[in-house]
């Protein structure tokens, strides 16, 4: 079975656990990243994928046939935006959440992929965490006995350097901030 390119359009914060999800996979491979900053798309692709390609250009970026699928994880108020283009260039989706700032917007981007015969899916990258794997294999273990109902709360703590690291994380318009 050949493996699916995938491409990470964004390099930033959280680009790493996409690309380390990717270089550990058997189905998909990093084959191109995708940021403004020439820099941080070249430290990524030399982390975890020393044969993709690097592009500043996302519509150059959709125009390499290697890549079937688009890890969306720019900032919030982009993805629209981003995810359109994709379905356009008939590129399947995964895209970081929250996926759009509206529910309008939400919808324009799940019609769009649907009339193009393309995936589009939400990721929520607390599921790859450790604690989270640990927990999925003790219920398919069957270690808690018949489950019949499960509530969990996780806590988040970013302290305020957390918002300062990019201009986005601090702008409402943006989608920034611990209510959004």
């Amino acid at each position: 079975m050949s493996k699916k390119g995938f491409a990470i359009l964004g390099a930033g914060m959280i680009s790493a656990l996409h690309a380390d999800a990717l270089k550990n996979s058997h189905k998909a491979e990093l084959v191109a990243v995708c940021d403004v900053s020439e820099e941080r798309a070249q430290n990524l692709v030399d982390k975890f994928a020393p044969s993709a390609k690097v592009y500043t250009s996302y519509d150059e970026m959709l125009n390499d046939d290697k890549v079937e699928v688009i890890n969306i994880v720019t900032p919030n108020h982009l993805h629209t935006e981003f995810v359109l283009k994709a379905a356009a260039a008939g590129k399947h989706v995964l895209c970081e959440k929250p996926p759009a700032m509206s529910l309008e917007e939400t919808d324009q981007m799940i019609e769009a992929c649907k009339n193009a015969g393309l995936k589009f899916g939400i990721f929520v990258q607390c599921r790859v965490r450790e604690p989270i794997r640990l927990i999925k294999k003790a219920l398919e273990d069957g270690r808690f006995g018949k489950v019949l109902r499960v509530d969990a709360v996780m806590k988040w703590y970013r302290d305020g350097n957390y918002y300062l690291t990019d201009a986005w994380r601090s702008s409402r318009k943006c989608g920034a901030g611990v209510t959004s």
